[in-house]
């Protein structure tokens, strides 16, 4: 057993430990395991937890920092609590959650990241949220199918555009507030039952993209959307209770267009 590795691969059989490696593999196929943890990874290019089929109590990844990859891939996993934390300095963060019965999936405290992708198609899932993340180029939020109560950007400041598509929504409540220095913004809200979906205070990024087609959320809320360029809300065919635009200054052009809509 030596410090450094080319490639490791753990099988849930033989758990090993080293500083640094430039590849780790958890491969737990058909595995009840009550707790699964790996803490204090510094260094690493690669974490790839595959639990295809795995009845899983807590999987836990905290204190890994300068990764380039970290891919948490739970096919057909029922999962009661999946966290990545406190992990800086990363390339791409990905959250592939396809047929997951999943309570909590968070991601907290991740700087400088280039995209963050949380594709969770046909995944019934309590609550997603991803805070604090801030000089991020794309976020990407797409649940096409998803039971979702909670979904959630806080934090990100200074957007080029912010796009809501959310084609034949029910939507209870939608809000546009106080978002500066943004190009665009556009609710689309086409075909889509939305309880509640929330973007605040996103700072220095491109493009924030929330493609909802076919959710049932709770709440879908912009907040704080000052100095815009363009706001668009194009709502056909939409049952929706209340949208409201509020605060908005220094705008060239506000379009409202609510083909066969009832307010």
């Amino acid at each position: 057993m030596s410090d450094t590795y080319e490639v490791q691969m753990l099988d849930t059989h033989e758990v090993q430990k080293s500083d640094t490696h430039e590849v780790r593999k958890l491969d737990t196929h058909e595995v009840h395991s009550e707790k699964k943890t790996i803490k204090s990874v510094p260094s690493l290019l690669v974490i790839k937890l595959d639990t295809h089929e795995v009845h899983s109590e807590k999987k836990t990844v905290n204190s890994v920092s300068s990764l380039s990859v970290i891919k948490l891939d739970t096919q057909g996993v029922h999962s009661e609590k999946k966290t990545v934390k406190s992990v800086p300095s990363l390339s791409v963060i990905k959250l592939d959650t396809q047929g997951v019965h999943s309570e909590k999936k968070t991601v907290k405290s991740v700087p400088s990241l280039s995209v963050i992708k949380l594709d969770t198609h046909e995944v019934h899932s309590e609550k997603k949220t991803v805070k604090s993340v801030p000089s991020l180029s794309v976020i990407k939020l797409d649940t096409q199918g998803v039971h979702s109560e909670k979904k959630t950007v806080k934090s990100v400041p200074s957007l080029s555009v912010i796009k809501l598509d959310t084609q034949r929504v029910h939507s209870e409540k939608k809000t546009v507030k106080s978002v500066p220095f943004l190009s665009v913004i556009k609710l689309d809200t086409q075909g889509v039952h939305s309880e509640k979906k929330t973007v605040k205070s996103v700072p220095s990024l491109s493009v924030i993209k929330l493609d909802t087609q076919g959710v049932h959320s709770e709440k879908k809320t912009v907040k704080s959307v000052p100095s815009l360029s363009v706001i668009k809300l194009d709502t056909q065919g939409v049952y929706s209770e209340k949208k409201t635009v509020k605060s908005v200054s220094s705008l060239s052009v506000i379009k409202l267009d609510t083909y066969g809509l009832h307010l």
